[in-house]
Order: C-alpha cells, then structure tokens, then sequence
C-alpha cells in the first residue's frame, strides 16, 4: 500500500517580518527620550529642594544684598543710646563731646565712686558739654570701649535690623582696674592690667572685686 504525501500544516499565523528600515533609528530614539524622562522624574524631588540652603548668612552665589526686601530696610535709621547707667547691662555711658560714645562695665565700687544709682537704670543727664567731659574723664580711668556710630545710628542696622551698640568691636578698647585713693595729697592712682599674652587678670584679681573702698582696693 503506497503512503500518501503528507499535507503541510497552516496555522493561519504569518512568520513576524522585520521592521521596515526607518522605524529602527526611531524606536532608538524614543528609547533614549524615555530613559532621559524617567532620570528626569526620578532626580526632580531632590532637585527642586537643593536651592534652600539651611543658613540664615548670604552665601557667595546666593547674594540678595539688591533684592527689594534687602533695599527697603538698607541703611535705615537706628535709635542711639541716651542711658547712663543700665541695670540690665551693668554698663555706663557718657557721651564727650568730641564725638563717639564711651562705654564701661563698672562694678559696684566704681558705680559708687562715680555716683551712678547701683540699682536702677537712669538716662543721660542734661548737663552743659565741660560737665559730661569732666565725667567722662572720670569713667574712661575705669577702661571700656569708644564707639563713633553715625549720628543717625545708620551703621547699627545690619541685614535690615537695628543692633545694640555693645554687638559692635570698639574703635578702641582698654581693660583694667584701678583703685583712687581717699588722700588729697596722693594725687597718683593704682592699677591692675591684664597680662597682655593671656588677656585675663591675674589671680589676685579676687581680692580687688571684694575691697569695699577704694582705699582698700588700693591696698589689696
């Protein structure tokens, strides 16, 4: 019996053709857009936090010295101090009249000495110019430091608000104590400086906070 030939069999389904030559440049292409916007999205919520730096200072590539906010508030006005004494500071002023103001933190001898209330704030005295430079002769002895602000007080506002005057480094700045005796005819006074390596008193320092006079300070 002779085999019969055997019939291929269709499937019906049509063997996948390559894709025409000018879909390949294109497929690449798109594959590359896709990649860069997934890297895009995925980098964004980082990307958009970078610029807030966690400082309140102006850096270098951040500078707003000449944004609107920075100029409405540029060189304003800043009250001068008018306080002889503060309680809250422990600091005296006077006000010469060759211009600045000096400014001294005084213990409670020297506040008695002077003649300056220990125990509450007063302001500036009215008194002619030869009287507020005669004391402040008087408190310069006691060192401090001499600030020259603007008359306006313009140079006390930094980054659009007004600073105490004590915020600033002193034009010129002396530290010591000294001790006046009660003798007339002792016209020299006694004083103690700080050693100039260390800038600190030296140990005996203690014992002249605890006189009481300034006679015993004197012989501390």
């Amino acid at each position: 019996m002779a085999k019969s030939a055997q019939q291929p069999i269709t499937t019906g389904i049509q063997p996948m053709s390559k894709p025409p030559y000018w879909r390949r440049p294109l497929t690449l292409i798109l594959t590359i857009i896709s990649s860069l916007l997934i890297a895009l999205f995925i980098h964004y919520p980082f990307a958009s936090y970078s610029s807030i730096l966690p400082f309140s200072a102006l850096s270098q590539e951040s500078d707003l010295s000449g944004s609107p906010s920075a100029l409405k508030h540029q060189g304003q006005p800043c009250p001068l101090p008018t306080t002889r004494y503060s309680i809250h500071t422990g600091q005296a002023a006077c006000y010469p009249s060759s211009g600045g103001i000096w400014v001294s933190e005084l213990d409670a001898l020297e506040l008695q000495y002077l003649g300056i209330d220990r125990f509450s704030s007063t302001e500036r005295p009215d008194v002619p110019k030869e009287e507020e430079d005669a004391f402040c002769h008087k408190l310069r002895l006691f060192g401090g430091g001499w600030y020259n602000p603007n008359h306006e007080g313009r140079d006390l506002n930094v980054g659009g608000e007004c600073h105490a005057l004590d915020e600033f480094d002193p034009i010129v700045s002396i530290v010591r104590k000294i001790g006046v005796p009660s003798d007339e005819n002792d016209e020299g006074v006694w004083v103690l400086d700080v050693d100039k390596n260390t800038g600190i008193f030296p140990d005996g320092i203690i014992a002249v906070r605890n006189a009481l006079s300034m006679d015993e300070r004197v012989q501390a």
